[in-house]
């Protein structure tokens, strides 16, 4: 149940902290008093989303924090799931920043608004008057039935269960069909590119190394006329008689004659005359190089040939080097081992679709008849229901049609058929109930709806709107035995329910001077109780009479 609610800067809020018990609560106070508020304020716990023209102060954030005692509850798998720390007392906590960014926190760790979503479906439910449009919905109603069903058949539950599983299953095939179907000419040429870039690859034949090596080659012949003649200059400078070879010759005789003279002279001698043995053998060496050296077109043209298709094939696959280019061959080969043509059956995938889609028709009619034995059940219980709320002629019906396809149901169609009046045919309940007789109906259905899960906290927002008197009395007692097993918290203008309530409430205004009002709330003491319900009763002027009224009403 929920134990506190602060709210900080929201709406005409400043700062409020409102503690609860268990049991039936009611708020009321005067229009415009800010009811909505709070019913604002457990929206967005709720996970709703946010309204940012709602700051009391737009220099400081909202904060909504909720404490709910779960005890009672099984949120284990979920906590744990979600590496929530676990307890009985849950905090929930929503902050709306000036910025219009919110954050949202269980227990202390900051989660997704999806997950807050989750949860607090799962702990509080806010019925307000526009839930009543849900009557006219057949999925509302399809889904209250299998709610109340079930519990009462576990049957019946496993048998939706496993027709919803395999119906899931069938959605999945049929999209696999199509999109083969749609796609097949797409992945046959996903599939022939592939197999044409790992062919290009592999009949390429790349060596490590071979881009580097074949670019030296290119670099030689491309340039060996420039390379001839400047080694002929160079074996001329050698050669010639007053070259390089004949005056380290005259170098050597010079210093041969003298070396007996001084040690450092005959070392002199000794390198001069290793020197220019290394430089005769370069000489022979140029000279055999220059020798070998010849323009081969042919040879040039080949090896330009294959450097412009290793470039080519390096901008293709996005690479800069033949090394990348074996690894692309690879990633490509893997991925070519890898494809999955599971898809590719379209006749296996078929056969399965309509070997599902058989069992599936066949269980829906057992769903179906099992809802139509249970609907006429639900229907009397219902009855029942609207003749304690004062609708004593009440006539209702499930009325079942029979959908042209499947779907996550089975093929059932409902349509909510309601009469308030003997004598008066069924009709669709949207053309034929008042706005009081539709929200004690969906009051009823509600009531069963919650002994199927159990809530944590259940917020009604002026659900009493079109009744009034001895109907409202009802109304009040029929909300209270639903407090018996949930926590009830009700808005309500009627003094009828509010006297029977076990917490009363007050939402009012305070004057705050310079034009501003702030919104306050206070639990009631018996002598402030009497004074709200005699104003319920009476109006702004507090008679007498009203207060000896609600004292009776209070049995004081």
């Amino acid at each position: 149940m929920l134990r506190k609610l602060l709210i900080k800067n929201f709406a005409t809020i400043n700062e409020i902290e409102i503690f609860f018990n268990g049991g039936f609560l009611v708020l009321t106070g005067q229009t415009g008093a800010g009811k909505s508020i709070i019913v604002g304020a457990l929206n967005l716990i709720s996970g709703k989303r946010a309204d940012f023209s709602k700051f009391n102060d737009k220099t400081k954030k909202i904060i909504i924090e909720a404490e709910f005692n779960i005890s009672s509850l099984e949120f284990t798998n979920f906590f744990k799931s979600n590496n929530i720390d676990y307890g009985d007392s849950l905090i929930v906590r929503r902050e709306i920043m000036p910025n219009g960014k919110s954050r949202s926190f269980i227990n202390d760790c900051l989660i997704r608004l999806e997950v807050l979503k989750f949860l607090s479906s799962k702990i509080i439910d806010i019925h307000s008057q526009h839930e009543n449009l849900l009557l006219n919905d057949e999925f509302f109603q399809l889904n209250f039935l299998d709610s109340l069903l079930t519990l009462t058949d576990l049957s019946y539950s496993d048998t939706l269960k496993d027709f919803q599983k395999k119906f899931s299953e069938n959605q999945d095939l049929f999209q696999k069909i199509e999109k083969f179907k749609l796609n097949s000419k797409s992945e046959k040429e996903k599939f022939e590119k592939l197999q044409s870039s790992i062919l290009e690859l592999q009949n390429a034949n790349l060596k490590v190394g071979e881009k580097e090596e074949i670019t030296k080659q290119h670099n030689l012949l491309n340039n060996i006329v420039q390379i001839k003649k400047s080694l002929n200059e160079i074996l001329f400078f050698f050669q010639e008689d007053n070259g390089v070879i004949a005056k380290m010759n005259k170098s050597h005789s010079q210093l041969s004659s003298i070396s007996e003279y001084n040690d450092k002279l005959a070392s002199f001698s000794e390198r001069l005359s290793s020197s220019l043995i290394d430089v005769k053998d370069l000489n022979e060496e140029i000279n055999l190089f220059q020798d070998r050296l010849s323009v081969d077109k042919n040879k040039l043209e080949e090896i330009e040939g294959r450097i412009n298709f290793i470039n080519y094939l390096e901008d293709k696959y996005f690479v800069s080097s033949v090394e990348d280019l074996l690894k692309k061959l690879e990633e490509l080969s893997h991925g070519f081992s890898n494809l999955d043509t599971s898809n590719n059956n379209l006749n296996d995938l078929e056969k399965k679709f309509n070997k599902n889609k058989e069992w599936l028709l066949i269980t829906s009619k057992k769903l179906s008849k099992s809802r139509k034995v249970f609907a006429t059940k639900i229907e009397s219980i219902l009855i029942k229901d609207l003749e304690q709320l004062g609708i004593k002629n009440a006539n209702l019906q499930f009325s079942f049609k029979e959908l042209a396809n499947l779907n996550y149901y089975g093929k059932d169609s409902i349509e909510l058929l309601f009469s308030a009046n003997k004598g008066h045919d069924l009709k669709s309940i949207e053309k034929v109930a008042s706005g009081g007789e539709m929200s004690r109906l969906m009051l009823c259905i509600k009531k069963h709806l919650y002994l199927t899960k159990k809530i944590s906290t259940i917020v009604f927002d002026e659900i009493d709107s079109g009744v009034s008197g001895q109907i409202a009395e009802k109304l009040g007692f029929f909300m209270k035995e639903i407090a018996k097993e949930q926590q009830i918290i009700a808005i309500t203008h009627l003094p009828q329910i509010a006297s029977i309530s076990d917490d009363h409430y007050k939402v009012f205004k305070n004057e705050l001077g310079d034009e501003k009002i702030e919104t306050k709330i206070n639990l009631l003491d018996n002598k402030n109780r009497v004074l709200e319900l005699a104003r319920l009763l009476s109006g702004k002027e507090i008679t007498n009479e009203a207060i000896a009224n609600a004292k009776k009403m209070l049995n004081i």
